[in-house]
Formats: C-alpha cells, sequence, structure tokens
C-alpha cells in the first residue's frame, strides 16, 4: 500500500526513473563536493536521509556513517566548534528550525519502519 495514496499514480513512473535518478545523484555528489562543498554536503545529506526514509530498504548504517563524514568538506564549520564551545552555546533560532526538523524526520522513520533501531538512534 502507497505511503502517498493520492501519488500512487507515479509510482510506476519512479520506480523505473529511480536508477537513473541514483546514478546521477552518486556522480553529483563527488563533482559538487569538489567545486561547491556547500552544495555537495546538502545534496550527500538529503539523498542519505531520503534512503533512511525509504522503506523497502534500511541502510541506515551506512547513511549515518556517510553523514557523519560530510564534516570533513566544511573546515569552516569544524574550525568555529572550538570557538563556538569557548564562548559558550546560546540559543540559536536556526537550532529550532533543525530540531523541529529532526523532530519531523524522526516520526516519518518510526511511522515507516514501526520502530527506531540503533542507526536511527545514532543518527539523531
Amino acid at each position: 500500500e502507497p505511503l502517498f495514496p493520492p501519488l500512487a499514480t507515479l509510482s510506476g513512473l519512479m520506480l523505473h526513473a529511480a536508477p537513473a535518478l541514483v546514478a546521477g545523484i552518486e556522480f553529483a555528489v563527488p563533482a559538487l563536493l569538489l567545486l561547491q562543498p556547500r552544495h555537495g554536503v546538502l545534496l550527500a545529506l538529503v539523498f542519505h536521509q531520503t534512503i533512511n526514509l525509504m522503506p523497502a530498504t534500511y541502510a541506515g548504517g551506512f547513511s549515518i556513517a556517510m553523514c557523519a563524514r560530510q564534516i570533513i568538506f566544511l573546515p569552516a564549520a569544524a574550525a568555529g566548534a572550538s570557538a563556538t564551545l569557548r564562548r559558550g552555546v546560546g540559543f540559536a533560532p536556526r537550532a529550532v528550525g533543525a530540531t523541529a526538523l529532526v523532530a519531523v524526520t524522526t516520526g516519518v522513520m518510526v511511522a515507516i519502519h514501526g520502530s527506531l533501531d540503533a542507526h536511527g538512534g545514532i543518527f539523531l
């Protein structure tokens, strides 16, 4: 049974297009990581989170490992972490949005898979 019944008619098209889309993204991520690292990290995170949300395959461990390694491509973020810790972590409006996104994603993962396994917990 489709997760979103109104979009059930697109499932056949998506099924046929998926291999080409995945191959295209797999080639686009390293190219963007090299040429535009911020965009490459965003694409990689969205792609791997999408894999986490797929009901048919739950390759959470691999996706989580790939997400955790994206900091390598954002050295300014890693360099700024120590300054943030020295300064003290205060209220950040972006953190509220990020927390809400994690909460929604967690809810969707639990709805799709019926539970949250260790990989999903580590991701959070």
